[in-house]
């Protein structure tokens, strides 16, 4: 039999639906692309904004009749019934409940299977995820307790719980055997792991004690968690030297009305700790433009951060109403034109520190892991965060590391020449 999947949303979710289809792989189930015929049908949504549940929505109706349709994720624990209605739709499962879609799956129930409930116990899964050729994403902690003023996220994950470092050790483990080369921790909010006591830190000490040639990496951090976890990062060998810390805004008003817990001098002191401790590091962020009541003078302030503190990439998020979080009560809706224009501006800063940082690497030496070829040349990541290209060669092998020299800027990253392997 055949499955298909779409995966709309956060590395959550990806590391998720790959846990769910590998059971199915594990049960003899042919994986084929989502736009071919296939038996069942997987779609995981997204409901963090209005854009990314109706592209939820399209991909449930692409599919939808054509097999037995599963509808999952937080666009579930949004708003169930919603996509249950939709003609097709066979089985709805909220994310309390997605270690059970083979099961269920199995014996062809139609329903909706949700649980809505504050306290929720960590989900696991009976398979480690399907992952991809050089790097795998390792959850280890689930849900938000920040509850920050435009995000629902906490209403559809529930309430922040952390991952048995036993099964988490035991999941890396599984996939360095199997070869594999990047190690990155994942979660809702990873920075409040804990687990009876074990937290972020003493998991990245261990897993730097592991056996082989490996990098560890971290999805996101949000910036009070920093400092308490820096000497860990910074004794940990296998640690890259690169860490997503969120900003969101860069002005004070719009931080307190987001309820984000910090100012912007503390996020400047957290950058500059960061830098003071780790060479070269390469920091990447969250932005969002046009929260209710952000005057120009706000976005300004904002700009002028970013560009002060030099951060290598960052996401630009117009914001979006969502329903029943305190934000959709605010006034003072910046228009939807004034955004688009914002999101441009940041763009172009955005695009001149990329460049900026990519210059001071030419003619350097760094180390590259490989990941596979492309239009004739291989490619590959840096521990930096910035892609690297190479011409084709003979002895050069994906999934390996290697020391390169860096030539010239070069499509979305750098382009480099192997001058030996690591």
């Amino acid at each position: 039999m055949k499955i298909a999947y779409k995966t709309l949303g956060c590395k959550v979710n990806q590391y998720e639906t790959f846990a769910i289809i590998e059971e199915f792989r594990h049960r003899g189930f042919e994986i084929v692309d989502f736009g071919e015929d296939a038996d069942i049908y997987i779609i995981n949504t997204c409901a963090v904004t209005h854009i990314a549940e109706k592209k939820s929505r399209q991909m449930i109706r692409h599919a939808a009749g054509k097999g037995y349709t599963i509808v999952t994720g937080c666009g579930v624990d949004n708003d169930p019934l919603s996509y249950f209605s939709i003609e097709g739709v066979d089985l709805v499962v909220g994310n309390t409940y997605k270690n059970l879609i083979f099961a269920l799956a199995k014996e062809k129930i139609r329903g909706v299977f949700t649980y809505r409930e504050w306290k929720r116990s960590y989900t696991y899964f009976s398979s480690p995820p399907y992952a991809g050729k050089t790097r795998v994403y390792i959850k280890i902690q689930d849900g938000c307790n920040r509850f920050c003023t435009y995000c629902k996220i906490p209403y559809f994950r529930g309430n922040e719980r952390s991952r048995d470092p036993e099964d988490v050790f035991f999941e890396v483990e599984s996939f360095l055997k199997k070869g594999y080369k990047e190690i990155i921790l994942l979660g809702i909010n990873v920075g409040t792991y804990n687990f009876r006591g074990y937290h972020l830190g003493n998991l990245i000490s261990d897993l730097d004690k592991l056996n082989g040639n490996f990098w560890l990496r971290l999805t996101s951090i949000e910036p009070e968690n920093i400092k308490s976890l820096l000497p860990y990062i910074v004794s940990a060998k296998k640690f890259v030297p690169h860490i997503h810390i969120p900003l969101q805004s860069g002005d004070n008003i719009i931080l307190n009305k987001m309820h984000r817990g910090y100012t912007r001098e503390f996020y400047r002191d957290v950058i500059q700790t960061v830098r003071e401790n780790i060479e070269e590091v390469s920091i990447t962020s969250d932005v969002i433009v046009g929260f209710p009541g952000e005057k120009k003078e706000y976005f300004i302030n904002t700009y002028n951060l970013i560009d002060e503190l030099k951060l290598y990439k960052f996401h630009i998020f117009p914001y979006s109403k969502r329903k029943g979080t305190a934000a959709y009560y605010m006034k003072d809706n910046i228009s939807k034109a004034e955004k688009t224009k914002r999101v441009k501006i940041l763009e172009d800063l955005k695009e001149r520190l990329m460049n900026d940082y990519h210059k001071r690497f030419i003619g350097r030496k760094v180390e590259v892991l490989v990941e596979g070829e492309k239009d004739g040349m291989y490619y590959g990541m840096t521990p930096y965060y910035f892609r690297v290209y190479i011409d084709k060669n003979s002895f050069v092998s994906s999934n390996s590391f290697y020391h390169v020299d860096i030539l010239e800027i070069y499509r979305d990253g750098l382009k480099g020449e192997i001058y030996n392997r690591r």
